[in-house]
């Protein structure tokens, strides 16, 4: 329902939404499906324009996920993504990379290969 609110242009409604999920998934133990619904909101942040706030919130996932000893492909998309819409090129390259790399294979990208295409193209260094 949160991602339906999101396509239809309601950031807020479906920051909402996710919200009510990150607290539903945090109440039952269930960390990782948190850190889905964390990510989720970044997203929307950076949706409706507050690029600053969702950079800082896929950081402190990905260092929580660092932690873990684990990376995820979507959050390392999602940095080049915020650092991408913030002129800060340069630094989105790397992590547009790491995103290309741990995403390769991911199912979720089976039916979309031109998003996998357009990491790959981000991350390469301008002539």
């Amino acid at each position: 329902m949160g991602w339906a609110r999101h396509d239809a242009g309601d950031d807020d409604g479906a920051i909402e939404l996710f919200e009510l999920a990150r607290d539903e998934w945090l109440a039952d133990g269930r960390p990782d499906r948190a850190r889905i619904a964390r990510w989720s909101i970044a997203r929307c942040r950076r949706s409706r324009g507050d690029v600053e706030t969702a950079l800082g919130e896929q950081k402190v996932l990905r260092a929580e996920l660092e932690a873990l000893g684990e990376a995820d492909g979507y959050v390392f998309e999602e940095l080049g993504e915020c650092l991408l819409a913030l002129g800060r090129d340069d630094e989105a390259r790397p992590c547009f990379g790491r995103a290309a790399e741990l995403l390769g294979d991911d199912p979720g990208l089976a039916d979309d290969p031109k998003r996998l295409e357009r990491l790959r193209s981000l991350a390469q260094t301008e002539p």
